[in-house]
Protein backbone atom coordinates (compact mmCIF):
# COMPACT_ATOMS: atom_id res chain seq x y z
CA UNK A 1 0.00 0.00 0.00
CA UNK A 2 1.55 3.29 -0.71
CA UNK A 3 -0.42 5.85 0.83
CA UNK A 4 -0.21 9.38 1.74
CA UNK A 5 0.86 10.63 4.90
CA UNK A 6 -1.51 12.37 7.12
CA UNK A 7 -0.16 15.50 9.35
CA UNK A 8 -0.51 13.03 12.62
CA UNK A 9 1.80 10.56 11.14
CA UNK A 10 4.13 13.39 10.06
CA UNK A 11 4.03 15.00 13.65
CA UNK A 12 5.39 11.15 15.00
CA UNK A 13 8.70 11.36 12.95
CA UNK A 14 8.91 15.45 13.59
CA UNK A 15 8.49 14.73 17.89
CA UNK A 16 10.68 11.41 17.08
CA UNK A 17 13.15 13.91 15.73
CA UNK A 18 12.74 16.59 18.37
CA UNK A 19 13.62 13.85 20.90
CA UNK A 20 16.12 12.24 19.29
CA UNK A 21 18.43 15.41 18.41
CA UNK A 22 17.77 16.96 22.40
CA UNK A 23 18.91 13.28 24.10
CA UNK A 24 20.96 11.94 21.47
CA UNK A 25 23.44 15.63 20.80
CA UNK A 26 23.64 15.57 24.80
CA UNK A 27 24.99 12.60 24.82
CA UNK A 28 27.36 13.22 22.58
CA UNK A 29 28.39 16.38 23.11
CA UNK A 30 28.21 16.75 26.64
CA UNK A 31 28.03 13.22 28.30
CA UNK A 32 29.27 14.33 31.67
CA UNK A 33 25.83 16.51 32.59
CA UNK A 34 23.81 13.37 31.69
CA UNK A 35 26.03 11.29 33.19
CA UNK A 36 25.55 13.55 36.61
CA UNK A 37 21.83 14.14 36.10
CA UNK A 38 21.03 10.35 35.83
CA UNK A 39 23.89 9.33 38.28
CA UNK A 40 24.88 6.50 36.16
CA UNK A 41 27.86 4.66 35.58
CA UNK A 42 27.97 4.66 31.61
CA UNK A 43 31.46 6.48 30.90
CA UNK A 44 32.88 7.41 28.04
CA UNK A 45 33.07 6.37 24.76
CA UNK A 46 29.83 4.47 25.48
CA UNK A 47 27.83 7.21 25.86
CA UNK A 48 28.89 9.32 23.21
CA UNK A 49 28.62 6.17 20.59
CA UNK A 50 24.66 5.63 22.05
CA UNK A 51 24.46 9.61 21.49
CA UNK A 52 25.61 8.95 18.18
CA UNK A 53 22.95 6.03 17.40
CA UNK A 54 19.93 8.04 18.92
CA UNK A 55 20.97 11.04 16.46
CA UNK A 56 21.12 8.45 13.58
CA UNK A 57 17.83 7.39 14.27
CA UNK A 58 16.35 10.71 14.81
CA UNK A 59 17.76 12.27 11.77
CA UNK A 60 15.91 9.14 9.87
CA UNK A 61 12.78 10.70 11.49
CA UNK A 62 13.72 13.76 10.46
CA UNK A 63 13.91 12.66 6.61
CA UNK A 64 10.83 10.23 7.11
CA UNK A 65 9.46 13.66 7.75
CA UNK A 66 9.99 15.16 5.03
CA UNK A 67 8.42 11.83 2.82
CA UNK A 68 5.35 12.08 1.57
CA UNK A 69 3.44 8.45 1.38
CA UNK A 70 4.26 4.97 2.95
CA UNK A 71 6.56 3.43 0.70
CA UNK A 72 9.50 5.85 1.70
CA UNK A 73 9.21 5.59 5.27
CA UNK A 74 8.56 1.93 5.66
CA UNK A 75 11.78 0.78 6.14
CA UNK A 76 12.42 3.39 8.50
CA UNK A 77 8.88 2.31 11.07
CA UNK A 78 10.52 -1.11 10.54
CA UNK A 79 13.55 -0.50 12.35
CA UNK A 80 12.25 1.78 14.92
CA UNK A 81 9.86 -1.34 16.40
CA UNK A 82 13.17 -3.71 17.32
CA UNK A 83 15.13 -0.77 18.36
CA UNK A 84 12.31 1.10 20.70
CA UNK A 85 11.38 -2.54 22.14
CA UNK A 86 14.31 -3.74 23.29
CA UNK A 87 15.46 -0.34 25.10
CA UNK A 88 12.21 -0.24 26.55
CA UNK A 89 12.35 -3.80 27.86
CA UNK A 90 15.97 -3.23 29.15
CA UNK A 91 14.95 0.34 31.12
CA UNK A 92 11.86 -1.68 32.61
CA UNK A 93 14.25 -4.44 33.68
CA UNK A 94 16.89 -2.25 35.04
CA UNK A 95 14.24 -0.03 36.59
CA UNK A 96 12.74 -3.38 38.33
CA UNK A 97 15.91 -4.25 39.42
CA UNK A 98 17.06 -0.92 40.65
CA UNK A 99 20.29 -1.07 38.68
CA UNK A 100 19.85 2.68 37.51
CA UNK A 101 18.49 5.90 38.83
CA UNK A 102 14.49 6.76 38.96
CA UNK A 103 15.11 9.37 36.37
CA UNK A 104 15.30 6.80 33.71
CA UNK A 105 11.68 6.06 33.79
CA UNK A 106 11.48 8.97 31.53
CA UNK A 107 13.75 7.16 28.88
CA UNK A 108 11.26 4.27 29.15
CA UNK A 109 8.11 6.01 29.12
CA UNK A 110 9.78 7.72 26.08
CA UNK A 111 10.77 4.47 24.23
CA UNK A 112 7.79 2.55 25.45
CA UNK A 113 5.97 5.75 23.70
CA UNK A 114 7.83 6.12 20.31
CA UNK A 115 7.48 2.13 20.10
CA UNK A 116 3.33 2.27 20.48
CA UNK A 117 3.57 5.49 18.19
CA UNK A 118 5.51 3.03 15.57
CA UNK A 119 3.39 0.47 16.18
CA UNK A 120 0.20 2.27 15.29
CA UNK A 121 1.61 3.69 12.15
CA UNK A 122 2.70 -0.02 10.71
CA UNK A 123 -0.81 -1.63 12.02
CA UNK A 124 -2.76 1.17 10.13
CA UNK A 125 -0.77 1.13 7.08
CA UNK A 126 0.27 -2.10 6.48
CA UNK A 127 -1.98 -4.54 9.05
CA UNK A 128 -5.37 -2.84 8.96
CA UNK A 129 -7.64 -4.28 6.88
CA UNK A 130 -9.36 -2.06 3.82
CA UNK A 131 -12.46 -0.47 4.28
CA UNK A 132 -15.21 -2.01 2.62
CA UNK A 133 -17.56 -0.82 0.27
CA UNK A 134 -20.31 -2.32 0.64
Amino acid sequence: MNEELDSRTKLIFLLHFAVSALFGLTMLLIPDFLVELYNTTLVEPNIRLLGGAVVGYGVGSGLAYLASNWEQVRIKVLMELPWTAAAAVVLLWLLIQGEVAGLFWLNFGLFALFFAAFFALYWRYELAPEPSTA
